[in-house]
């Protein structure tokens, strides 16, 4: 069955899911606000405690949902993270040690970040959250398929067809297509991606560079390259899917040290319409790793 989100694909994902939990908590039964609340385990019996608000911009960033007690005794803020990575901002600070920033600024210990995500990205996102940990501020992965099943219980049009999007689209019966399986069904891909993998560790090889990670697959965006640095510029070379999907072109150089676009690198987004972190070049020539080598070294001398 299409969902009538299908419709909404002009805005990411994340926006278009936190302004419909956001309608669901401030516009539904005070009985479904109850279960929401006790499934994230808010410290609140009503919602005429608090204000909801959605997409809030300050210094720190942009709140996916922000929910602040009236008397001023708690604020809650629920980031959004169904398939898009944590940011940085241009001082290369991360998201969450930003959010966590602003929370922490008062003092209030019954502030709290709140990450709903699939579950499968939970143990990656744990390992990211970590690092930035303070003892003021809690961190609470909430997981989207609990909060499914919960809406499930109500008879609430909105609340199913939320549902049945992210349950469709990310969480349950993921499918390929017959174009897709006809091509994996081919054995001459397996080999050409196997080569793909290859060009990626040869070039790694060949850059002789004194900071270069190794290569490592990324599970949250099924990439695999690896980080460098040169002079002063910060990059990452390697396989991306979300390039690759959006437009053809599988081989990329990310500029995480640019401030904005230039003339060898772009702002890309990817098939669902979400903008990617920083600034790429897509190879489009990329069936040899010799002439990917000489284009990569020309574009960091740039």
């Amino acid at each position: 069955m299409k969902s009538v989100f299908e419709y909404t694909l002009g805005k990411k994902a994340e926006d278009t899911t936190s302004g419909i939990l956001h309608f669901l908590m401030e516009k539904g039964s005070d009985h479904m606000f109850q279960k929401i609340s006790e499934y994230f385990q808010f410290e609140v019996n009503s919602k005429e405690q608090i204000t909801i608000s959605e997409q809030t911009a300050n210094e720190f960033g942009r709140f996916d949902l922000h929910i602040a007690a009236k008397d001023e005794s708690f604020e809650y803020i629920i980031e959004n993270k169904l398939s898009a990575s944590f940011t940085w901002n241009k001082d290369g600070i991360h998201q969450v040690e930003r959010y966590i920033n602003y929370l922490g600024q008062s003092g209030n210990r019954r502030n709290k970040l709140y990450i709903l995500c699939p579950a499968q990205r939970t143990p990656h996102i744990e390992r990211e959250v970590e690092a930035y940990s303070i003892e003021n501020v809690q961190i609470s992965i909430i997981e989207w398929e609990g909060l499914c099943e919960l809406l499930k219980q109500f008879d609430n049009p909105v609340g199913k067809e939320l549902v049945t999007f992210i349950n469709s689209r990310y969480l349950v019966n993921a499918r390929l297509s017959e174009e897709g399986v006809k091509m994996f069904s081919d054995c001459n891909y397996g080999i050409d991606f196997i080569r793909m993998m290859q060009i990626i560790d040869k070039i790694h090889s060949s850059l002789d560079l004194d900071k270069k990670k190794a290569p490592k697959f990324d599970k949250d965006d099924y990439s695999y390259g690896f980080f460098f640095t040169y002079g002063k510029n910060e990059y990452w070379f390697g396989f991306l899917p979300d390039i690759w999907a959006s437009h053809g072109v599988p081989i990329a150089l990310q500029h995480r040290s640019l401030t904005k676009e230039n003339a060898h690198f772009k702002s890309y987004k990817n098939f669902e319409g979400e903008e990617l972190y920083k600034f790429f070049h897509a190879f489009e020539n990329f069936s040899d790793s010799g002439a990917i080598i000489n284009h990569l070294g020309t574009l960091i001398e740039t």
